[in-house]
């Protein structure tokens, strides 16, 4: 019973399993069904993706090599010429593609999806460009192969080519422009600026330039009008025209000239403007220079208009010279100017305008026994000199002490020299009207002036000079000191007001430098207490007063001096100390002047000597009448008297003065009683 059971059990299990087993293996050989149905279906829609697929495809294995392609792709490679199966992918590139093509299989083949552009494959006598993408292909979660697609992309890479080709060209015609192109939108902000803007303006090119307006980068004055323009333009306006300055990457001032015209759609609204700027600074200074060189022309016949006609009054060299140095610098605007006189540019002496450094005359010595041509401009060190004339042997040159760039000036140069040539005809003119002048005197001295008539007339002059002395102090002196007490009570009265009272204080001062003047006139129209003071005393306070105004140091001697003079003699010495001081003030350049005051031989010895700038004994006649000193001979001939010069260049003047201890009254129709009384 038991082993019955046993046995049925067994056998119900068996079945049991048997219809688990059966259950199973239907189960699996259903799904099985269904996944070949599924990949019959996945294979159906991937032939028909491979057969129909517009683009050429490759399937590739891992090794590279084409394992299957499309109907496209057998186009493709039958236009090749290559037999595809088998081959390795980059075997259907163009050699110089072939290193790509290897790279983006081995990126495709470790999962990386690879796009390459306008991939150059030649089909016969025409080459094509594909769009290729490498794509990694997966089966059962590993990567088994790669799949390559390639779409012809020949039109659009020939298109693109052409639109290169044309971009080049134009690039290279805007890189040939002189001129800078600008391209903007109607808010003025650039989209294409052309490369002959770093040429033109120094700026390099950059993002910059396409952010911001480019009237940003000028100045508010300078924007406003072409702000303006741009407006019309943008309102209507066919095309526009302006000019503007801007400044150089190197700090320099740029004229530029622009011309513009606005790109517009179909309906008519502005979509660009076009802007050509051209350089025009080289015209614009051209255009000036032509201005300034009529103007410097005009300006030039002007002064030797004025220079002709002021000095055809002219009767003395230091007039002529003075005039000479106010034209060079009216004309030149040179900060300095001299007329130097030289004696074979050996020694050197100015009497007109500043006298130039040690160094520019140590290179003025180098030009000794060189002749100069008239006008002609010769460089120094940092001034230039040329000859204006010539005095009896004297070279006089007009030294300028600015070298600048005038010196180039062919207009200048020609006034100069016309400045100077006629400079030097009236130097010669004016020593033919003094060796005339001095031929005549020669001629009168035949019939001299008696002494006994000089004396008459300089005791005349002496009377009308004290006369006139006398009104002045009498009339215009007092009349002066009544009016500055008057103005000193105004100045402190309560009832003036405070901000009137400086102006009237300066007031005050003048009448004191007028009153001092006055003084000063009337002494030396008529020398204080001479008779009661002594000649010697006269005489000290005389060169207390010129030491006052001069630069020298006079040195006074008088110890051999006791005699007691008339007052004609001390007069006489007096007049003579005055001339020949003021001649070394003006004239001598001296730092020490010696004067000695002594007897001798029964008469009065003056003995005047000065370290100055002496002259040529050639020209000691003429110094008589060149610095006044004729007078002075003439009165000490009046009193029977002897005078005599001497004077070496560079070693000063030495002046001897006799006067007899009394003058003879012989050959005269008046006695000296009665030219006394005309003194007195």
């Amino acid at each position: 019973m038991n082993i019955q059971k046993a046995t049925d059990l067994l056998l119900l299990s068996a079945s049991v399993l048997l219809l688990w087993v059966a259950a199973v293996y239907k189960i699996r050989h259903a799904r099985q069904a269904v996944k070949l149905e599924t990949a019959e279906m996945n294979a159906g829609y991937y032939k028909s993706l491979l057969q129909h697929h517009t683009d050429a495809i490759f399937e590739l294995n891992l090794h590279g090599k084409v394992t299957a392609i499309n109907p496209v792709a057998q186009q493709l490679v039958d236009g090749a010429g290559v037999a595809p199966l088998g081959a390795f992918i980059y075997e259907l590139a163009l050699p110089r593609n072939r290193e790509m093509v290897k790279d983006a299989f081995f990126k495709a083949s470790r999962g990386h999806t690879v796009v390459l552009e306008n991939t150059p494959v030649q089909m016969g006598s025409k080459q094509t460009y594909w769009r290729t993408t490498y794509s990694p292909a997966y089966r059962h979660g590993s990567i088994c192969g790669v799949f390559v697609v390639a779409a012809n992309r020949t039109e659009y890479a020939e298109m693109q080519l052409q639109l290169n080709k044309q971009k080049t060209r134009y690039e290279r015609v805007a890189a040939s422009l002189p001129d800078m192109v600008f391209v903007l939108t109607p808010r003025l902000v650039p989209t294409y600026v052309s490369p002959s803007f770093e040429e033109i303006l120094g700026y390099a090119k950059g993002s910059y330039l396409y952010r911001y307006p480019v009237t940003d980068y000028l100045s508010p004055e300078a924007a406003a009008p072409i702000q303006a323009k741009f407006g019309q333009l943008i309102g209507g306006e066919r095309e526009i025209h302006f000019e503007f300055r801007f400044f150089h990457a190197d700090g320099t001032e740029v004229y530029l000239e622009g011309n513009g015209t606005a790109l517009t759609d179909s309906g008519g609204t502005v979509e660009k403007l076009v802007i050509v700027v051209r350089d025009i600074t080289d015209r614009k200074r051209a255009e000036q220079t032509v201005i300034d060189s009529e103007h410097l022309y005009l300006r030039l016949q002007n002064s030797l208009h004025r220079f002709t006609e002021d000095v055809s009054f002219m009767m003395n060299p230091m007039e002529l010279e003075r005039r000479l140095c106010t034209e060079f610098q009216e004309v030149l605007r040179v900060p300095s100017q001299a007329i130097i006189q030289t004696t074979g540019f050996r020694h050197f002496a100015c009497h007109t305008g500043v006298f130039p450094p040690d160094a520019e005359i140590k290179r003025l010595e180098t030009f000794n026994g060189i002749r100069m041509p008239v006008g002609e401009l010769f460089r120094l060190d940092r001034s230039v000199c040329f000859v204006v004339g010539e005095l009896r042997g004297i070279i006089c040159l007009a030294w300028i002490g600015d070298a600048g760039a005038w010196t180039e000036n062919k207009a200048i140069r020609a006034w100069i020299q016309t400045l100077a040539r006629y400079t030097s005809a009236v130097y010669e003119n004016m020593m033919k009207i003094k060796d005339l002048t001095a031929e005549l005197e020669m001629l009168s001295q035949r019939h001299r002036t008696p002494s006994w008539l000089l004396r008459l007339m300089y005791a005349v002059s002496e009377k009308e000079r004290k006369h006139l002395s006398q009104d002045l102090h009498d009339s215009a002196l007092q009349e002066q000191i009544i009016w500055y007490r008057k103005l000193d009570m105004l100045q402190y009265s309560p009832h003036v007001n405070a901000d009137l009272k400086p102006e009237l204080h300066r007031i005050g001062e003048g009448m004191l430098d007028v009153m001092y003047q006055i003084r000063a006139t009337c002494n030396e129209l008529r020398p204080p207490f001479l008779k009661e003071w002594g000649l010697t005393q006269a005489l000290e306070t005389l060169y207390e007063q010129v030491q006052m105004r001069s630069d020298f140091q006079i040195h006074f001697n008088s110890d051999g001096f006791k005699a007691k003079l008339p007052d004609e003699q001390m007069l006489a010495l007096y007049r003579i100390n005055q001339e020949l001081l003021n001649n070394a003030v003006k004239h001598s350049f001296a730092k020490d002047v010696n004067i000695t005051l002594v007897n001798h031989d029964d008469g009065i010895l003056m003995l005047y000597q000065d370290n100055g700038i002496g002259l040529p004994s050639a020209q000691l006649e003429d110094v008589y009448a060149r610095m006044g000193l004729y007078g002075i001979k003439e009165r000490i001939r009046s009193l029977d008297g002897d005078c005599e010069l001497e004077s070496c260049p560079g070693e000063g003047l030495t002046v001897h003065v006799y006067l007899p201890g009394h003058h003879s009254s012989k050959n005269t129709m008046f006695p000296d009683t009665m030219i006394m009384e005309e003194s007195e």
